[in-house]
């Protein structure tokens, strides 16, 4: 689920322009996350990762993937 709301009150804040480097550099951080959970990393430093990408997806009104993450971040840090 996308939250429009918080992506346009995003853009309102930053400008049109602003709003593009910011989703440029959530995709840049989402990819370098992805590939960071596919190595061999302790739990600790998954559940880092998660939590890094569960806050820039709120950032950007991304509420789905942000729940998916504060779930297998929850799990992470249980072990």
């Amino acid at each position: 689920m996308i939250d429009w709301k918080r992506i346009e009150e995003l853009r309102e804040e930053i400008g049109a322009d602003g709003f593009v480097e910011v989703a440029d550099m959530f995709l840049e951080e989402a990819e370098e996350a992805v590939r960071a959970l596919l190595a061999d990393l302790t739990l600790e430093e998954v559940e880092s990762q998660l939590h890094s990408l569960k806050g820039s997806a709120l950032n950007l009104g991304l509420s789905a993937l942000a729940a998916i993450c504060q779930d297998e971040e929850r799990k992470a840090a249980a072990g």
